[in-house]
Order: structure tokens, then sequence, then C-alpha cells
């Protein structure tokens, strides 16, 4: 049965497929959704002077990541939905009034991803194919 707790959708069109944290301390946001939600971190990638980038796993599945935040920094979570395709979607948020702040870029694992704005001030995230 699909549900909130069903990673299995985590591919899924506009479903939440990425989940990212940038936080004051990310090892005790590890210890604490890692108690709270079975989170584990496995596996992380050195990003130079941003820090570790700690990959969140979930029942044997990559849902996300998080890092500390460096000097000057706001922290924030963002949520990547998930588009079939990057490049096509671009040209819809630029046509819908949107304002794309970063990206298209390709990520680790071949995904890529976009971040921006809507016309009411609120960010949003998507990743997908090119």
């Amino acid at each position: 049965m699909e549900g909130i707790g069903d990673y299995r959708i985590l591919t899924a069109p506009r479903r939440c497929g990425w989940n990212e944290l940038v936080t004051s301390d990310h090892q005790a946001a590890l210890a604490f959704y890692g108690e709270l939600f079975d989170w584990e971190n496995n596996e992380s990638m050195a990003m130079g002077e941003m820090g570790e980038y700690c990959f969140i796993d979930h029942a044997g599945q990559r849902i996300g990541a998080m890092m500390t935040a460096g000097t000057g920094w706001t922290t924030r979570a963002t949520y990547y939905f998930n588009v079939p395709s990057i490049d096509a979607v671009v040209p819809k948020i630029t046509g819908g009034g949107d304002t794309v702040k970063m990206g298209p870029h390709e990520v680790p694992g071949g995904m890529h991803i976009v971040m921006g704005i809507d016309p009411q001030g609120t960010a949003f995230a998507l990743v997908g194919g090119k």
C-alpha cells in the first residue's frame, strides 16, 4: 500500500524524490532524525570548503542528504520533486512567471536539478533526467 512512509514511490513523477537539510549541526540532526525515523548515514561525500554531504538512507534506500551550514549560510530544508525532464520543465518555469535561481545542472548520480522561486516568493526545487 502506498503511503507517506512508502519509499518505493521516490522516483514517481510529482513525488518528493530527494530531501535535503542544511542545519547548524548535521551530526545532531542525524542523531535526532535517525531515532525518530530510522534514518541512517551510510555514506558521505566530501564537498571541499562546503563540508561533508551526509547521505540519508531508510530501509536500504537513499532518500536525501544533510550537511552543516557554512558561515553566512541560511539553514533550510529543501524538497526536490520529480519531473520526467529538467530540460522540458525549465521553459515552463520561466514562462509561468517563476524565476530560476540555480541550475539546471547535473548532480552526482546523473540526475539534474533546478531551484526556483514562484511569483509569490516561495522556493521550490525539481529533480529529473536531462
